[in-house]
């Protein structure tokens, strides 16, 4: 019995060194020039890009290289990237089962930029394990895990966002989260979470949740290289155009665009919201006696809107500001933020009561309930200019005149000719 115990013990550590043996050989090997060009190999074979590997180390039962870049081919699509800090986690039972299984693969940082081509990835040939014969040639990658990602997409990017990436087939499937989602002619906006696919050169949003100020909400899918399409909703228009424009606008912005080929075509609507900080707006307040247009109110503004380039364009645009006004027209904004446009502006009827003389020079068109002005718009977006307060001022200086031609008949006419000087020059810093 002895003896036969004996025998178990000298088998044991007969296995144990052998294992050892065996155990050093796998780790010296994969810490060897040589599997790290394999490595290099098999993933400039999964991505159509030339890879270069750091070093491998060992770090407890993890490998971990400081870096891999890759370079993409002319028809990859897959221009360049850079990870920094690898460490890859391996699921060694997978050994016993004929396969090294990369448990997980957790990167610290990286940056990826994406173009135009026909290929992104294609089929690799199973790892060649020459130096250590016993060892699996099939290779199998489990979760990406990446703590901060930076991804151009070139009209589309993606900043530090926190991502796990697992294989799909011949592509990937993605779910990220946290950091900013830019987007060419919008503001950035905060990424709550999105899901993405990447295969056969294509990248496809399933979904996302984004995040534009204190409550707006947007969300976009669709596919690139092709058509985005996004829907926002509860956006203010301040953290849309600008901080400037804060002091001037508010309400609540919703709408849908499609972005295809760099361009972005959609339709807006503005709700609840109000007009201030205008000079047009004073003028209208003391002309008509009714303060409420100093802090204008917006029921309602819808329109069509195209981005190209920069431009903005905005056609079919109505604006209602029930018991005031109607304002109906297009304008557009150019790169340059220069103003153009061709306005309508219908006044309520009940404004021009005891003001008929002086508007019905103006408001010369009556229609859909409305007294209705040609207005057009000019100057910058910071500067912007109109043709009709210079006609409204002019107005009122011709009504001014008619109420005192009786008084000028009474005038002597060795003092005419000094009132009509006088009258003159008021008309003159009027505007006529």
């Amino acid at each position: 019995m002895k003896k036969y115990r004996a025998w178990i013990l000298i088998a044991l550590l007969l296995a144990g060194t052998a294992g050892l043996f065996l155990w050093n050989r796998v780790t010296a090997y994969l810490e060897s020039e040589e599997f790290r060009r394999t490595l290099e190999e098999f993933v400039s074979g999964k991505l159509n890009a030339a890879a270069e590997l750091e070093p491998l180390h060992w770090n407890g039962s993890a490998v971990e290289s400081a870096s891999l870049s890759l370079s993409g081919s002319p028809d990859s699509r897959l221009r360049s990237m850079e990870a920094r800090n690898l460490r890859v986690r391996m699921d060694w039972s997978a050994l016993l089962s004929g396969a090294w299984r990369v448990e997980e693969f957790l990167v610290d940082r990286l940056r990826a930029e994406f173009g135009e081509g026909n290929e992104t990835t294609k089929s690799s040939a199973p790892l060649s394990m020459k130096e250590v014969a016993l060892l699996p040639t099939k290779f199998e990658l489990g979760a990406t895990l990446i703590s901060q990602a930076d991804l151009d997409f070139g009209d589309i990017e993606i900043t530090g966002a926190e991502l796990e990436i697992q294989p799909a087939g011949t592509g990937w499937k993605v779910h990220g989260e946290g950091g900013e989602f830019t987007c060419s002619h919008l503001p950035p906006m905060a990424i709550e979470s999105f899901q993405a696919a990447w295969a056969d050169g294509k990248t496809t949003i399933h979904s996302s949740a984004l995040r534009l100020g204190a409550a707006g909400k947007i969300s976009a899918s669709g596919k690139w290289p092709g058509a985005v399409d996004f829907e926002w909703a509860n956006v203010s228009p301040g953290d849309l155009l600008g901080k400037d424009w804060s002091q001037k606008l508010d309400g609540q912005l919703a709408g849908s665009a499609r972005l295809e080929s760099g361009v972005a075509k959609g339709r807006f609507e503005w709700s609840d919201g109000r007009v201030r900080g205008f000079g047009i707006l004073k003028q209208a307040a003391m002309i008509s006696g009714r303060t409420e247009f100093q802090n204008l109110p917006i029921s309602k503004a819808t329109g069509d809107f195209e981005v190209r380039g920069g431009s903005y364009d905005f056609r079919n645009v109505v604006v209602d500001s029930p018991g005031l006004l109607r304002v109906t027209g297009h304008v557009s904004i150019s790169s340059q933020r220069a103003l153009k446009g061709e306005l309508q502006l219908g006044l309520s009827p009940s404004l021009i009561q005891g003001l008929d003389g002086v508007l019905a020079k103006v408001f010369t068109r009556q229609e859909n309930g409305f007294v209705w002005a040609s207005v057009t718009v000019g100057g910058t977006l910071d500067a912007p200019t109109e043709n009709l307060s210079g006609r409204l001022a002019s107005a009122v200086g011709e009504a001014a005149m008619d109420a005192v031609k009786p008084v000028l008949q009474a005038v002597p006419e060795p003092a005419r000719k000094a009132v009509d000087e006088t009258i003159n020059t008021l008309f003159d810093i009027l505007g006529r």
